[in-house]
This record gives structure tokens, sequence and C-alpha cells, in this order.
């Protein structure tokens, strides 16, 4: 991960995420939605940078149950498979520690396996499905980390 760093998301960088989104996902989240998501949500959105130029970002939150919530994560097609998730892992689990948070939760299709076996290596399990979860119809499978102290949140990220 030579040359690349984590940041705060910044309006300036919402062209270069949202051309990294339409790039990964079949159903991208509108630029309105990015917008709304660093408003919101601006402490924990981050982009990873090589330079100028955005190769990934993630989004998370803490829900009212004072759960972590990973809400999006995406790598450059150019930049998959580098360590730039898993960097940017480290900056979410890092902020949520820092809330207080014990746990993140995410959703990822059933069908992508990859996304999967990258969030198992990372120690998330699946905790269940969310029948028709995504605008298609497929499901979701709802994974779970627990951080903070006492886990090993540190050792295999």
């Amino acid at each position: 991960m030579q040359g690349v760093r984590v940041r705060r998301c910044e309006r300036r960088d919402l062209p270069q995420v949202l051309a990294i989104e339409q790039a990964s996902f079949t159903d991208p989240y509108p630029r309105a939605m990015f917008e709304w998501l660093l408003f919101r949500m601006g402490g924990g959105f981050f982009v990873a940078c090589r330079g100028e130029v955005v190769v990934g970002y993630a989004v998370c939150a803490v829900t009212l149950r004072r759960k972590g919530h990973l809400v999006s994560i995406a790598a450059s097609p150019g930049a998959r498979r580098s360590g730039v998730g898993s960097l940017l892992m480290r900056s979410v689990v890092s902020y949520l520690e820092d809330k207080g948070v014990s746990e993140v939760v995410l959703e990822v299709r059933m069908s992508n396996q990859a996304a999967i076996a990258f969030y198992q290596k990372l120690s998330f399990a699946e905790s269940g499905r969310k029948p028709q979860y995504y605008s298609d119809g497929e499901d979701a499978v709802v994974m779970r980390r627990r951080i903070g102290l006492g886990s090993s949140s540190g050792v295999l990220l």
C-alpha cells in the first residue's frame, strides 16, 4: 500500500467516489446519497488516496443502539486486491472504537462471494439474512464482528 493514505472524505472527492461506486455496484447510490452521507456521517466517511486520486472509500455510522454499521466500501477496479479495502477497514474500526462501539454490522449481496470472503478474512461472521434486501430482490447476508476492548480488532486487520 505504498503511497496510499486514508483521510476523511471532502466534498471535492465526491465525483471520484461516485465513479468508484458506479464501477463497483449494479445498483449504485446516487450522488445525492453520498452528499447526504458526507453531511450526516462526515467523520465516518473515509477515502483512500494515491496522491490526489481517490482509489477507495468507506462509510460507516453509529446506530441508535450504539452499534457500528458499515454503510458502503469499495475500491476502484485498478486498486482491488491491493490492500486498499483492509486499509479502509482499519480506519473504520478505529473510528468506531473511538466512538465506544463494540460491534460492526454490514450487509452484503448473497452472490458477492469475493466480498464475503474479504469480510471473513477480517473476522466478520455471518449472523443472518435479509430477504429481498436489494432493489433487484436479492437477499443480503448480514455479517458482524466484535471490536474494541477484549476483541482482536487490531490483530487481523
